[in-house]
């Protein structure tokens, strides 16, 4: 009997034993440091795109990025002006003109928009000053005079484009933006050709009608009125047709004494 309760009371203990350790292991002492925890540090948060594009944009060499700003506002010019031209202009081959520049532009824009986004570089969004002023005079010109300014400022812009691409394709520093400005020189070249030669072909056609303009005034000043000339009398009169000439008119006067 007294075996049995001894045993009972072994079992007993030992289970309080058991009971205290595992509490133990589950609650840390005052004072002692907490159990490690097997969840995962917050990530950092990832730079903006933004500011890595930014980043990007950084490597380029600052005569890179000018050409890439100047090629740009000079492209979008080209398409917005040469719209333009396309409903307005009188001269049909003006308007074949702009619709090329339209198109071969359109190209090269969409091509360097490509280069700039990947290089982290903007791009301007609305015209220059000076191609606004452009567009203001031609949005209020007419007929021929509008032909006139708008291959005017054709072969202006070219002439510009051209010095920028060539410096570009000699001295550029990026590779890619170099090979982009070799690419589309000759181009421009040839856009620049067909604008001279378009303004040389209406030079001569507004000298023409000028000639044309003046040869019907003086036509018109030289007219006798109502289209028959009238014979002339000795005195410069005219004479009435019919009437006999006066007596003596033909004689000349005699002196006095």
């Amino acid at each position: 009997m007294k075996t049995t309760s001894y045993r009972m009371i072994a079992i007993a203990v030992a289970a309080a034993f058991a009971s205290g350790a595992a509490l133990a292991q589950t609650t840390a002492a005052p004072g002692s440091p907490a159990p490690a925890r097997s969840a995962t540090a917050p990530a950092v948060p990832a730079a903006p795109a933004a500011s890595r594009e930014a980043d990007k944009g950084a490597d380029v060499a600052r005569a890179d990025r000018k050409f890439v700003t100047e090629a740009a506002a000079s492209g979008m010019a080209e398409v917005q002006l040469s719209k333009l031209a396309m409903e307005r202009a009188a001269n049909p081959q003006v308007r074949e003109f702009a619709q090329r520049m339209v198109e071969d532009h359109t190209k090269a824009n969409q091509e360097l928009m490509q280069i700039a986004s990947a290089k982290g570089l903007e791009l301007p969004t609305e015209l220059q000053r000076g191609d606004r002023r452009t567009l203001d005079k031609l949005t209020k010109a007419e007929g021929a005079d509008f032909d006139r300014q708008f291959i005017d400022w054709q072969v202006d812009e070219h002439q510009s484009a051209i010095k920028q691409f060539e410096r570009e394709a000699k001295d550029g520093k990026d590779p890619q933006l170099q090979q982009f400005a070799q690419k589309h020189l000759p181009a421009l070249k040839e856009h620049l050709q067909m604008a001279k030669q378009l303004d040389s072909q209406l030079q001569a056609a507004r000298k023409s009608a000028g000639d044309q303009a003046r040869g019907a005034r003086a036509d018109g000043a030289s007219a006798p009125v109502g289209g028959t000339a009238q014979p002339r009398g000795p005195a410069g009169a005219a004479a009435a047709p019919g009437a006999p000439a006066a007596p003596g008119a033909g004689a000349p006067a005699s002196g006095s004494r």
